[in-house]
């Protein structure tokens, strides 16, 4: 007679005999949400030292995300590191809103010696995070001259302001040139009194309630200017049409015409020139401009021809 004894496990099937290789092994439960950083457009997911079970270890990590409006980056796979752990950066589908937040969460795959894979149990989700970026500059352009005071010519400006890039839109805008400088208004508008032939650069500012900045530029040219060599006087950013102009040779007045209007792509102002060069050469005039013609004063510049 002889007696057989087979060793079973808790299913009734047996391990006697095999190698371990081939015996079961569990999977880790990962009870600690990845870590999160948030970038301009991604976002860097990573998680710590995680063991496996005995005779396993852990290969790889499979990363998903959501966003508060229900967008999601799904089944992005990164390498394991030797302690379990990894770091995977995600390229996120989106544009950066400010409010639009990102949470992950990660699933390990566990190996077995035998090379049998299985994957693990789903991390908690992380903490939300903003993605965001440098902001883009707002553009400052001209509406229209709203009138001369003196020498100057008081010139309208507005402001589109630049996308937050995923920074707070509570926004202040500020402008400063070399005639002034100050904050805009609640229209995102701002008026600066310019000598009619001067020209310089008007530098506006955005700020974040974050502190963030971005900065945009535009260079204003003269309200009234000559060209010399070709014997042309150019008027800008002024509402008036038509616009008269006339030459002033000491007090008499020597020539008088419409100038003619020169298209600048402006809905909301007009650029004319006027044409002195029937005046001899050498002689010193006085150009005036404006909306009359019996009293074409409004803008004035003294040249010689």
């Amino acid at each position: 007679y002889y007696v057989a004894v087979r060793a079973v496990n808790a299913a009734g099937t047996s391990d006697v005999g095999r190698s371990g290789a081939a015996m079961p092994y569990g999977v880790p439960t990962v009870t600690v949400a990845p870590t999160v950083s948030a970038g301009n457009g991604y976002a860097v997911v990573s998680m710590g030292a995680t063991q496996a079970s005995q005779g396993a270890a852990i290969v790889e990590w499979v990363v998903s995300g959501i966003d508060t409006a229900g967008d999601t980056v799904s089944n992005k796979v990164a390498g394991a590191t030797a302690d379990g752990g990894f770091s995977l950066t995600v390229a996120l589908p989106l544009p950066n809103v400010y409010g639009r937040t990102w949470q992950f969460v990660a699933v390990p795959r566990v190996q077995s010696v035998g090379g049998q894979v299985k994957e693990g149990g789903q991390s908690p989700a992380s903490a939300p995070v903003q993605p965001m970026g440098p902001m883009a500059a707002p553009v400052p352009g001209i509406v229209v001259q709203q009138g001369v005071t003196g020498a100057d010519a008081n010139i309208l400006f507005t402001v589109s302001k630049g996308d937050t890039n995923g920074h707070p839109t509570d926004v202040t805008l500020t402008y400063a040139s070399p005639w002034g400088s100050g904050t805009v208004n609640a229209g995102d508008q701002f008026s600066v009194p310019i000598p009619m032939t001067a020209t310089g650069e008007v530098t506006v500012t955005q700020t974040s309630s974050d502190g963030a900045t971005s900065t945009g530029t535009l260079a204003v040219l003269p309200t009234i200017s000559v060209t010399p060599d070709t014997a042309v006087l150019t008027v800008r950013y002024v509402p008036e049409k038509p616009l008269f102009c006339q030459v002033l040779t000491g007090t008499t007045v020597s020539d008088k015409g419409q100038a003619t209007d020169s298209p600048d792509g402006s809905s909301t102002y007009y650029t004319y020139t006027y044409s002195y060069a029937t005046v001899a050469v050498g002689t010193t005039i006085t150009l005036q401009c404006g909306g009359s013609n019996t009293d074409p004063t409004t803008y004035q510049i003294t040249t010689t021809r």
